[in-house]
């Protein structure tokens, strides 16, 4: 690195060190995630540039897979594999766990993600271990483990939270169901075990989405249930949505609840609705210039999808999912579908990524 700035003629040489923010930025955002690494590796000045804000300029959500393995010296390591999704390289973070209950880490899968933390499980014949990771920070926080034993009378469904996980009032969330009952589990940071909240179901949930202190349910019938901190109850809301959909996907954006729903015989395959509180009903969204929906993928083929805005005209008014090696981009405005090409094929997304979406993103 060059010294103090010193004037030769008419110019300045600077430090590069002391480039300013936004030329950083802009440097940053144009490089992939393991040059990011290398250039925020240059100096402090430069290591400044958190991965975070790097990531949440580039639009898109992020694809993540964690794992958690022995190292072969006693201890326990995790890798997060963090990418864009048309990107042929992944940021690798590991992290050295050295906690008692380290070996509890090993072989856990990621099911959910809010707000730059992701939700992770482990399932034990007796009990199932819940925790957080955030890989940008590298905090843990373990959650009570869940009495839920790993048979095929349990179907864990959900990990969720009321806010951010790194608030002190966050409320945690734990849903499964089975054959006789619909079990939802809250707990608090403080808390060394779970309130459990048990509902007969005659038929079984297919999707749940947290909205703040409040879950939704969904069930195979097209019923919207909503359990509330509030009253502690689960409650029926509205009709219930056509059952001609093949494929129906819950997700939640600026606060309101839409269904991505698909239909193979239909010509215009791809239908949003959104949830409209006053009627109790759903109503089909017309137009969507901006938003785009990513499908959710991952560990757990429930995991709810991820809605954007901002992307530019490629993504905007759009339905992302996998098809193959490819990203499939359906438009709402004229039901075409192109194809943009993918480093990941759509059996390693599905066996371990999940879109995933920094504190920052728009």
């Amino acid at each position: 690195m060059a010294g103090h700035a010193e004037k030769r003629g008419k110019f300045t040489a600077r430090n590069w060190a002391d480039l300013p923010r936004e030329i950083l930025v802009l440097i940053a955002r144009g490089l992939s995630c393991n040059n990011q690494l290398r250039f925020r590796g240059v100096c402090k000045s430069w290591r400044s540039i958190g991965m975070v804000e790097i990531l949440s300029l580039k639009g898109l959500p992020c694809l993540v897979c964690f794992t958690s393995v022995h190292d072969g010296n006693g201890g326990v390591t995790s890798e997060c594999l963090i990418s864009l999704p048309m990107q042929p390289s992944a940021m690798r973070i590991f992290h050295k766990i050295d906690r008692d209950d380290k070996h509890k880490f090993v072989g856990a899968k990621v099911v959910e993600s809010k707000d730059g933390w992701l939700f992770c499980i482990n399932r034990y014949p007796n009990f199932t271990f819940l925790f957080l990771f955030n890989p940008f920070t590298k905090e843990t926080t373990v959650l009570p483990d869940l009495d839920v034993v790993n048979d095929h009378s349990h179907c864990f469904l959900y990990m969720a939270a009321s806010s951010s996980p790194s608030s002190h009032d966050c409320i945690f969330f734990a849903s499964y169901q089975s054959s006789s009952h619909f079990s939802i589990n809250s707990c608090c940071k403080s808390d060394n075990e779970w309130t459990v909240y048990r509902f007969p179901i005659e038929t079984p949930i297919s999707r749940v989405l947290c909205a703040g202190s409040t879950q939704y349910c969904l069930s195979l019938t097209g019923d919207l249930q909503a359990f509330s901190m509030d009253n502690r109850s689960l409650t029926v809301l509205g009709d219930s949505i056509s059952k001609i959909f093949t494929k129906i996907h819950l997700f939640e954006h600026n606060g309101e609840l839409f269904l991505a729903r698909f239909q193979e015989k239909d010509s215009i395959k791809w239908k949003v609705s959104q949830f409209d509180r006053n009627q109790e009903a759903w109503m089909e969204v017309k137009t969507l210039e901006t938003l785009t929906i990513f499908i959710g993928c991952g560990y757990s083929s429930e995991s709810k999808p991820v809605a954007a805005t901002g992307l530019g005209k490629v993504f905007e008014g759009c339905i992302c999912y996998w098809e193959g090696p490819s990203l499939v981009l359906y438009s709402f405005k004229d039901g075409r579908t192109r194809k943009l090409r993918s480093a990941y094929s759509r059996a390693e997304v599905y066996n371990g990524y999940l879109w995933f979406q920094t504190p920052y993103s728009s």
